[in-house]
This record gives C-alpha cells, structure tokens and sequence, in this order.
C-alpha cells in the first residue's frame, strides 16, 4: 500500500505511515457500475423509509378519524336509545298522558288534550271514567257526535259503576234538555233507575196514565180515574181505537155502567212528548135504575109553566138543557123548574146511590107567550121604575147612594103567580172591579102590563109579590 502523502511503501498490516506518520483510512475500491447500484439501492432503501413513515403517519391519523366516527356514533346511538326510552315510557305511559291532557287543557289547546285523552283510553280501554272525561273534552272542543257516540259507548259496554252510570245519565239528559230534543230525555228517563234524577227532571217524562181500577168484570157502576204524574194531557178512547191529539180530553172520571169497555189512554207532556198507550177492559153488569117520570109532556105551550119530575124512591134526578147526557156535574133537579122561552130540550137520569145512572128521559118544549112584551122591554121598564123611585140615578144601573158599581137586572124564568103571568127579573151588583153578586133581591114584571113587583118566597116555597116602591 503506498502512502497518499509521501509515497512511501506501507507494510502490508500496517496501518500508518512509518515515514510521515499519515495514517492510511481502508476504503474498498469499487467500480463505477457497483458504486451506482449501491447509490440507487441506498436511494430506493431511503425512499422505503420515507413511505413507510408516510403509512404509518396516515394510518395513525385514519385511525384516530375511525375512533372519533365511533365515538360520535355511539354517542348518537345512546342519544337515539335515550330519546326512544322516553318517547316509550312517555307514549305507554296513562298517568304521562294524563297529565299532558290536563296541562293542554289549562292552556286551551282542547284539541290536543283530545289526543292525549285518546292515547290514555288505548292504554286502559276499559276506563269508563277516562271515556265520560274523554267525552266532556269532545263536546269542549265542538264535536258533539264524538261526545254522544263516548257516552253511548258506556252505555252499550255497560261496565260502568252506578255513578258512573248515573254521571252518564245526567250529562245526556243536561245535553237533550238544552237542544231540546224532549223525546230524548223521556227516552233516557224512562231507562234510568235513579229515582231522585227522575224527580229532577221529571216535567219532560210521558209516563202512561194510570188507571183508579184494574180492567176486569164488575157489578157496580165504577169511576173510572186517569192520572199523571206531571203536567200535560190524557186523551182517551172508550172502544179500544188507539187515542191521539184528536181523541177525548180527559178531565174528570169516566163513570162506566152496564157494559163493556176497552179504554185505551196516552198522555202527552208540557213538551208535546207523547206516552205508549196503557189499555184495560171493563165488563159492567148493574141493575140500573128505572129512567125518571116526567110529569110535563113535551109539547107546545103559551103560558108560563113549570117543568116537573116524580121524585125517585132511589137516587136522585139530574138534568141538562144543552143536548148532553146527564152526570152527577149536571143540574140537580130539587124542584119544578120554570119551562124557557122558546123552544128547550131537557134531559133526565136518575142516578142510584151506588151511583149507577139510567136510562135518558128527553122532553122537548116549545114557549110561546101571548105578549108583544118582551123580557128586555120588562127590563127596561123595571130599570126606568127603579130611577124614579129613586133606588137608581140613571138607566145603567148607577145607585143613588153614591156607592161604586152599578146594578144589573137579568131575566130569569116566566111563571105564573096568584094567577097572573111574570118575567122574574133577579138583581145583581156589580163593585168597581167587575165583580158580580146576587143581591138576593127578585123582581116580577106582568107580562101583558109591566107592573113590577118585588118577589119574597112563603113558608111553602111559593112566590108573594109586592110593590117595590
């Protein structure tokens, strides 16, 4: 090996110059070929180094990007399980529920306390006091179909509490009442078993009459009485046809004598709300009395005369003028009974002690008086008598005395006294206030002179005229 700085031949193994001392460094000797593959094999090895570094450096921050995404989405799915527990807890949950109803309903939102009344009802179906409150909150919020339909509802489940039942009752009734829909509420009242709610409201009930006595087979005459249990009327049919507004009022008892009858009643209330028909059978079988004696034929006459009867040995007589059949409500016949003027028809029964009534009597009569003086000339004529007598200031019956009122004079009967024929004339006082009396006092007018007379009654009932000066 020959030294670099002076030249001098080195020993093999040495490793300086012993001449100058330099030390000799060992570096192989290569050819440019080999010097070239090592630089691009030490290049290529660098740049190994760098993508390596570059891969790990990216795998490391793409794995920190994956846990941050993890994270975030675990963070999103416990948010997601958390907002889904309370959604459930909160969708199933009747007192939640509940309670958002109720808050809907302080602040006005009626239709979505609506919702959540709903949803509580889903949860607990059989809840009959969330279906009346569900209800209440329809007919709030304006859907009165939704609120009927509810309470109906109840009704058809029937398996509610009695107050419950009863809430439901009252809440219906209060709602027909006030659309007034009567025939509803007669309706509701005739199934409800309350009894103190029916006395509540029981002006709008149609309750069937009812009958004083059972149909049945009887041997006396009855009176039969048909009754209600609030304002209204009973209409009645006595062969069994079925009675409407058209038919018979009724109002006082029917008296039923031999025979038979089917009477069928219904009552209407104050509401125009109409009663089923209620119907018994009655089979009469009395011995009725003989029909009374008139004394006084029918006929036509022209003088005063009195109608008289044979007094029955059983019961008693009453009679009409009007065409009508007697009833013991008709005039009772206790003495003659002075015959009209014009024509008259008078109808007579005798009614028995057990008040079975017989056959009619009917008497036709014709008045005609022979005198051109009329019972309103005799009036007049009385009146003017009285002024100048001075018991009256003027013709319209104005007293002397200053007294208020007035007096009336009204024509009573034609009959005949001592002889002699008279209109009787009976006074009555009339006050201040329209109200009139019978003074007690009777005048007499002839019919063929018009003297007047004061009428007084004898021991024997018989009439004793005299002057009225």
């Amino acid at each position: 090996m020959i030294c670099p700085k002076c030249g001098t031949t080195i020993p093999e193994g040495k490793l300086y110059c012993e001449k100058c001392g330099e030390e000799i460094r060992m570096v192989p000797e290569f050819e440019p070929e080999i010097e070239y593959s090592i630089k691009e094999s030490l290049s290529g090895i660098g740049e190994m180094v760098e993508e390596e570094k570059t891969d790990k450096e990216v795998k490391k921050k793409s794995n920190k990007i994956v846990f941050g995404v993890f994270i975030a989405i675990a963070a999103l799915l416990l948010v997601f399980c958390i907002i889904l527990s309370v959604w459930y807890y909160r969708y199933h949950s009747f007192s939640y529920q509940i309670g958002q109803a109720e808050n809907c309903f302080a602040e006005g939102r009626i239709s979505e306390a609506c919702a959540y009344y709903e949803r509580a009802l889903e949860i607990e179906p059989e809840n009959v006091s969330l279906k009346i409150a569900l209800a209440d909150m329809y007919r709030k919020a304006g859907n009165e179909q939704a609120f009927l339909t509810n309470l109906y509802d109840v009704f058809a489940a029937g398996n509610g509490t009695e107050e419950e039942m009863l809430a439901v009752y009252k809440k219906l009734i209060s709602y027909f009442v006030e659309k007034e829909e009567y025939a509803s509420v007669n309706e509701l009242l005739m199934e409800c078993p309350d009894e103190t709610l029916k006395n509540t409201y029981q002006s709008y009930m149609a309750n069937p009459p009812a009958f004083s006595y059972s149909g049945g087979n009887y041997a006396e005459m009855i009176a039969l009485k048909l009754t209600s249990s609030t304002q209204g009327t009973i209409y009645y049919t006595m062969d069994g046809t079925m009675p409407d507004e058209n038919s018979e009022v009724y109002t006082t008892p029917i008296f039923l004598d031999t025979g038979n009858y089917t009477i069928t009643a219904i009552f209407v209330n104050e509401y125009g709300i109409k009663s089923t028909a209620v119907s018994e059978n009655f089979d009469i079988d009395v011995i009725k009395p003989v029909a009374p004696e008139v004394l006084t034929l029918s006929g036509d006459y022209f003088s005063p005369e009195l109608i008289e009867v044979v007094e029955p040995s059983e019961g008693v007589v009453y009679y009409t003028l009007d065409g009508t059949e007697p009833t013991i409500n008709s005039f009772l016949y206790e003495s003659p009974i002075p015959m009209p003027l014009g024509e008259s028809t008078f109808m007579f029964v005798v009614v028995s002690d057990d008040g079975v009534k017989s056959e009619c009597s009917i008497m036709h009569y014709n008045l005609v008086l022979n005198t051109e003086l009329t019972p309103e000339l005799a009036i007049n004529g009385l009146v003017s008598g009285l002024v100048e007598t001075g018991k009256l200031r003027d013709e319209y019956g104005t007293p002397e005395s200053g007294e208020e009122g007035r007096y009336l004079y009204v024509y009573q009967a034609a009959v005949s006294i001592e002889g002699n024929d008279y209109y009787l004339v009976n006074e009555i006082y009339e006050d201040a206030a329209n109200m009139q009396n019978k003074t007690g006092i009777v005048y007499a007018v002839n019919l063929y002179n018009g003297s007047c007379y004061k009428v007084l009654r004898g021991a024997l009932d018989e009439y004793i005229l005299e002057p009225f000066q």
